[in-house]
């Protein structure tokens, strides 16, 4: 039976809503073999986001105009092990945002859409809707990292 999250948003004074279908439910490694052996979703378009399973956490909301594309890159950076030396130096802020997630059941949840525009407003919206881990780990780094350009005294 598939399973399926609804939301609902106000646009101009109406509802809307839209029906995110679970496409896959899995732990670490069973990431990349099903990543590899889903052939179906490399033609689909829409926005997604992953959610635990335990904490019902919602860990990264994204648009993807290839979702295969984009789900390969989340793999890699829950798995870093399958990743290039190059990704795992230039994307560390979304690996330290996903790896730790590698143990745990994760969701993958997606509503196809197929214009640009439509997957730009409903991510906004699910934005609104959720602090996802990522944007919170995100702003960690930011502030960590953070370097002032300092003026120099007159």
């Amino acid at each position: 039976m598939t399973r399926y999250m609804k939301h609902t948003f106000e646009f101009n004074g109406f509802l809307i809503s839209f029906e995110a279908k679970l496409l896959a439910s899995h732990i670490g490694e069973e990431w990349y073999e099903w990543m590899n052996n889903n052939k179906a979703i490399k033609g689909l378009s829409g926005v997604y986001y992953y959610r635990t399973l335990s904490n019902n956490k919602c860990i990264y909301i994204g648009k993807a105009k290839n979702l295969r594309a984009r789900v390969n890159h989340h793999v890699k950076e829950m798995l870093p092990k399958y990743a290039t030396e190059k990704k795992k130096k230039d994307d560390i802020k979304w690996i330290e945002a996903f790896s730790p997630y590698s143990k745990e059941e994760v969701e993958l949840y997606f509503i196809e859409l197929e214009d640009e525009p439509d997957r730009r407003w409903l991510e906004g919206k699910l934005h609104l809707e959720y602090l996802t881990v990522f944007k919170e780990k995100i702003q960690e780094y930011e502030v960590k990292n953070f370097k002032r350009n300092l003026l120099p005294n007159d």
